[in-house]
């Protein structure tokens, strides 16, 4: 999630214990109670409290994302309370993202690689027209690094971390 939010100005992606989940810092204010977070519409209510800060913790693996929508400072008047930070609205893919032109199936693969510790990961979606009414779309993603180096050419250690992530979306029209 960090890596979404990397060309927001003034929006930072914070990562969590081990690289395992995200929290999003809007202006220098963060945490549950003062930025809204929303997957797919659905408002995130999830508090995890570390060394006396609520956090709200994200589960998602970027290569799952279409879209992510920012909006600064106190928007409780449009979005309901909790958001004198703003709001983040992630949103994943769709399985009519990729069954385009009347196609029934589709998908597609991303690799990536990182420049810090040693490491990449790879992501695949595919999705399935299973009649004029269902659709299917099937996530997963795969992502390890290893121990990375600091200034001086000293290991860093327990700076590792494998994440393993899945998605699955069924739609339905009437």
């Amino acid at each position: 999630v960090p890596d979404a939010l990397r060309r927001e100005p003034g929006v930072t992606g914070l990562s969590g214990l081990g690289g395992q989940f995200a929290d999003v810092n809007i202006r220098g204010i963060d945490g549950a109670g003062a930025v809204i977070v929303s997957v797919d519409g659905a408002e995130k209510n999830q508090v995890v409290q570390s060394h006396g800060v609520n956090q709200n913790p994200i589960y998602l693996t970027t290569g799952f994302l279409k879209q992510v929508t920012v909006a600064r400072g106190p928007v409780s008047n449009t979005f309901g309370t909790g958001s004198v930070g703003g709001r983040v609205d992630f949103q994943t893919y769709d399985p009519a993202d990729f069954l385009q032109g009347g196609g029934s199936f589709g998908g597609q693969i991303e690799a990536v690689d990182t420049s810090v510790g040693d490491g990449g990961g790879l992501t695949g979606i595919f999705a399935q027209r299973l009649n004029e009414q269902v659709e299917i779309l099937f996530g997963v993603s795969y992502f390890e690094v290893g121990n990375y180096e600091d200034g001086d050419d000293v290991e860093v250690t327990n700076s590792d971390r494998s994440v393993a992530a899945g998605l699955f979306k069924l739609t339905y029209a009437a």
